[in-house]
C-alpha cells in the first residue's frame, strides 16, 4: 500500500482514528470485527485513563498501526490488577481480523469476569441490568 492510497482510504473513515483496526486503513473495510477492535480500545482507554495513540497525528497513528504494527501497550501492573479485562482487550484488538474474538464470545467473557471471586462491579444502580445485559442489548441494536 502506498501513501496516496492510505491518504485516500481517510475520506470513509470516522473522525477518531484511534480506535480504528489496521484493515481500515489498508483495505477501507469496516465490519463486525473492526466494531470489536473498536471495543478492545474501549476497554484500554477504560482501563488506563489515557487517549489512544494520544500525542499522535492522524497520519502518524496510521503509519504507526498499519506499517510498524504497533499496538497499544497496557501499562506495567495492568495486567496484574485486570488481568481478565487485559487479555480480552487485547484479543479484541488483535491486528488480524479473524484472530478477533465475536461479540457473542465477548459478551461470554464478561459474564466470567462479573462472576469472578474479587470482581467489584459497578457502583449500584437504580436498575438491576446487568454488564453482560447491557452489552448483549447494545450488541443486539447494531445487529
Amino acid at each position: 500500500m502506498n501513501l496516496y492510497s492510505l491518504l485516500r482510504s481517510l475520506h470513509s473513515l470516522s473522525p477518531s482514528l484511534s480506535s480504528n483496526p489496521p484493515s481500515s486503513f489498508t483495505a477501507g473495510k469496516l465490519s463486525k470485527a473492526a466494531d470489536v477492535y473498536a471495543f478492545g480500545v474501549l476497554l484500554w482507554e477504560m482501563l488506563t485513563g489515557k487517549r489512544p495513540w494520544a500525542g499522535l497525528l492522524q497520519m502518524q497513528v496510521i503509519f504507526a498501526v498499519t506499517i510498524r504494527r504497533r499496538r497499544l501497550a497496557f501499562p506495567p501492573g495492568a495486567r496484574e490488577a485486570h488481568p481478565r479485562f487485559v487479555s480480552l482487550a487485547e484479543d479484541c484488538m488483535a491486528p488480524e481480523a479473524e484472530r478477533r474474538p465475536s461479540f457473542e464470545e465477548v459478551i461470554r467473557r464478561l459474564g466470567e469476569v462479573e462472576g469472578a471471586p474479587g470482581y467489584v462491579g459497578p457502583p449500584p444502580a437504580t436498575t438491576t441490568t446487568t454488564t453482560t445485559e447491557a452489552v448483549a442489548a447494545t450488541v443486539e441494536e447494531v445487529a
